[in-house]
């Protein structure tokens, strides 16, 4: 196994030269999810590259060169102006995390069984980043998951809480 490159409370991640390898406490990704992941990650170049599917708790990927989340970008009133925060690379969010959306229902509709639907179950802030290169990427492959429901419920309260921040530093951009 590589060095230890960080621990969070569900995984550890492993980091070599140019592969991250994460490890699951308790989060399973089913090969089935997997196999659905490389598909659609093919034809969506946000998807980060998972090079080897090790065990419904292991997995590897392309390691990311990440520059900042969209997160730590958008911090609250009481935190200062991020340096690289600007209102191009809040729109392109808004609209990215739109169109994640809309491509995880049409991918859904053309390639999952019958009253299955595929995408991203864990759509927080913090999955979504822009690299040293400004694309905007979407992390945490694992959370792709074949299931039953048309919309991920905590949608809602992600995008909610996407648009109250950008609307909220779009604001203090205003006073820059």
């Amino acid at each position: 196994m590589d060095n230890l490159y960080l621990t969070t409370g569900q995984s550890k991640f492993y980091l070599n030269e140019d592969t991250l390898t994460k490890v699951s406490n308790s989060h399973a990704w089913g090969y089935e999810a997997y196999k659905f992941y490389l598909k659609f990650a093919k034809t969506h170049r946000y998807c980060v590259p998972v090079t080897a599917w090790k065990s419904n708790y292991e997995l590897q990927m392309k390691k990311l060169d990440i520059d900042v989340s969209v997160d730590d970008m958008l911090q609250y009133a009481g935190y200062d102006l991020h340096p690289k925060v600007t209102k191009e690379k809040i729109h392109r969010v808004i609209l990215f995390y739109q169109q994640i959306q809309i491509d995880f229902l049409k991918f859904s509709i053309k390639h999952a069984p019958q009253g299955k639907y595929f995408y991203h179950t864990d759509l927080h802030l913090q999955n979504l980043v822009f690299t040293t290169d400004d694309d905007l990427m979407l992390i945490d492959p694992n959370s792709f998951q074949l299931t039953k429901h048309v919309v991920n419920t905590e949608y809602v309260s992600y995008f909610n809480r996407l648009m109250w921040r950008a609307h909220m530093t779009m604001e203090r951009l205003k006073n820059v």
